[in-house]
């Protein structure tokens, strides 16, 4: 008997996983078919049910970005990372949330938010060398960038 309640936890371990995986699929489909309004509603609810899920989080931040709502963008995607510090994409995004911050902010904050900028995209480029975008946006800050906040032509 113990056995078969291992076994039928198991299953239904596997079975929830595998339904946030699919419910998660319809909160993507949304947001890559541009659907903002009902990918963000989407997201909103799925990290209510599950917060510690990082794509849910991942993506909620990647809606705030859509909609120009940055501050809220830097705290999802910061929280996406602190779930997943691995994931390179999260770590772009997260970089250019804070760069497009820095361009609606003063002057006092823009000088973080510019550290914060090369950090992020340095990290993804570590974690995925090939990532062409994580590389160009990289490329672009180091040539853009004064040389005091880690920006330089030589780079």
């Amino acid at each position: 008997m113990h056995l078969l309640g291992l076994i039928l936890f198991s299953w239904l371990s596997l079975s929830s996983a595998s339904t946030a995986d699919n419910s998660i699929a319809v909160g993507v489909t949304l947001f890559e078919e541009h659907n903002v309004v009902a990918a963000h509603q989407f997201f909103t609810t799925f990290v209510q049910e599950q917060p510690t899920n990082a794509v849910g989080a991942f993506y909620l931040g990647r809606t705030f970005f859509a909609r120009e709502q940055f501050d809220q963008a830097i705290e999802w995607l910061n929280k996406a990372i602190l779930l997943d510090e691995h994931n390179a994409d999260y770590h772009l995004w997260l970089g250019r949330a804070c760069g497009y911050q820095a361009q609606h902010t003063s002057i006092l904050w823009q000088f973080p938010l510019a550290r914060c900028v090369r950090q992020h995209f340095e990290r993804a480029v570590e974690l995925n060398p090939d990532h062409i975008h994580a590389r160009a946006d990289l490329a672009e800050y180091y040539m853009k960038a004064p040389w005091f906040l880690g920006g330089g032509q030589e780079k």
